[in-house]
């Protein structure tokens, strides 16, 4: 048996960064340094010859989630260790820059709501609420102030807690084409966007690397070690059966019976009541002793598909990408009931209530989806 789990493993992977004596170490990080000599020359973070910092908080914490999800919680850019881990750290920079620059239309200073003028005796009124809402910490007003901002940061969490990963990349990267593709409709140059740009993803592509893969038969062998009476056939058979659905996503029961009768039939003969009776707990062990499918039922067919959990990395820095997430959209979904502050008023009968059932409902939604995978970890 432990022949057959070493031998999951051991995937051929000829690409990311392998070690600090990789020669793409080094080209990854000039590249990462030539996007941030880029990006921090454009115009827009230039005052009086100056770099300047123009974003709010809210989408500095956008970008590092983003990161951090992809780094980390279902890293494909390879092992979060030596040096990819040092790689992947230096990327963060580049990408929260990069992520200033696409959100630069959409930003102001959170000071800018604060300045609250009426006309006449009502100044004195207006005087009073600005003292009020200067007590209040900027990086609130930001939630507000921004609140555009905030709302697709709501709607990039959600999207992080997508189960499969492939749905996951695909949105965030259509939500960074619309945002990148939206500058050219706007005065000013762009050349220093563009190279940054260019140069960031050069640098992620020698990056690339499926270490979720390797995550997953990784967590495929530690649920399989809660069995002691596993034998070579039944784990030859699981792992053939993980191999297919890691290709295919998911398995029909016929192809599922034949990888069973195929596994079983080399050294024993069996009759086909035999191969149902071992198809049918193979299948059973798999799904509630294993947790490694579940079975679904849709007009083609009864399919088996692998846990989406089996792709994130169980390591600490998982956490990075997981917590935040709930600390965020808790209190930024209790400071949205309590602040005054709607985007349709709550006077309007009914629908005045739409919005904060519409943060209440994506937040439900995101801190559900984050703490599933934090619950499975600490199993």
């Amino acid at each position: 048996m432990s022949k057959e789990l070493r031998s999951a493993t051991e995937l051929p992977d000829q690409r990311g960064i392998k070690s600090f004596r990789d020669w793409r170490f080094y080209l990854a990080a000039l590249l990462l340094a030539g996007s941030i000599f880029c990006l921090i020359r454009d115009p827009y973070f230039i005052t009086e010859g100056e770099f300047a910092y123009k974003q709010g908080m809210i989408v500095l914490l956008m970008a590092l989630t983003i990161a951090a999800a992809f780094l980390w919680e279902t890293p494909i850019f390879g092992k979060p260790a030596g040096a990819n881990l040092l790689l992947q750290s230096f990327s963060i920079v580049p990408f929260s820059l990069l992520m200033a620059r696409l959100c630069a239309a959409d930003g102001k200073s959170s000071q800018e709501i604060t300045r609250l003028k009426f006309p006449g005796f009502w100044d004195f009124v207006g005087s009073a609420l600005t003292g009020l809402l200067e007590m209040i910490p900027a990086w609130i007003r930001d939630l507000f102030s921004n609140w555009h901002i905030t709302l697709l940061f709501l709607l990039v969490l959600g999207i992080l807690c997508l189960r499969r990963i492939q749905l996951r990349t695909g949105a965030i990267i259509l939500i960074l084409m619309l945002l990148f593709f939206r500058q050219f409709n706007r005065e000013g140059t762009l050349v220093y966007l563009v190279a940054g740009t260019l140069l960031l993803t050069t640098a992620l592509f020698f990056m690339f690397s499926r270490y979720d893969l390797v995550s997953y038969y990784e967590n495929i062998i530690k649920r399989l070690k809660r069995s002691s009476t596993l034998g070579d056939e039944e784990v030859r058979t699981i792992l053939r059966v993980m191999e297919q659905l890691a290709r295919k996503k998911r398995l029909s029961e016929g192809n599922f019976r034949q990888i069973v009768k195929d596994s079983y039939t080399v050294n024993h003969a069996y009759n086909d009541q035999e191969l149902n009776m071992i198809s049918n707990e193979m299948a059973k062990r798999m799904i509630y002793s294993y947790d490694l499918v579940s079975l679904r039922n849709d007009n083609e067919g009864i399919f088996l598909f692998p846990d989406p959990l089996l792709y994130h990395d169980d390591n600490l820095l998982c956490s990075v990408a997981l917590v935040p997430r709930v600390m965020f959209v808790t209190l930024f979904s209790l400071l949205w009931i309590i602040m005054p502050f709607d985007l349709i008023p709550d006077s309007l009968p009914f629908v005045g209530v739409l919005d904060d059932m519409a943060v209440m409902i994506l937040s439900g939604i995101v801190i559900q989806g984050s703490l599933l995978p934090m619950r499975k970890h600490h199993e």
